[in-house]
């Protein structure tokens, strides 16, 4: 099975951000997506990560996205473990 698309992991972060007045502590956010995800979550997306094996795959990528993100200004360049739209 393939990996969900980065585009759709940067649509649950937005959404999950927009839910908690637009900020939030990445473990929170990512405990959220899980929640919206997971009846979509494929089998390759809950993998672990090779070099962090308490992560899953879709975890870390949605990490990775985060930088794209803010390069497009839809996130605060701010804390890596604080993720929060810009206003």
């Amino acid at each position: 099975m393939a990996l969900t698309p980065q585009s759709r992991l940067r649509e649950v972060i937005v959404e999950v951000l927009e839910s908690s007045n637009g900020d939030g502590v990445r473990s929170n956010i990512l405990q959220r997506m899980a929640i919206i995800m997971n009846d979509e979550s494929t089998a390759e997306d809950l993998g672990r990560v090779r070099t962090r094996p308490h992560e899953a795959k879709w975890q870390n990528r949605a990490s990775y996205e985060r930088a794209p993100t803010i390069c497009e200004g839809l996130l605060q360049r701010c804390d890596d473990r604080v993720w929060a739209l810009v206003e």
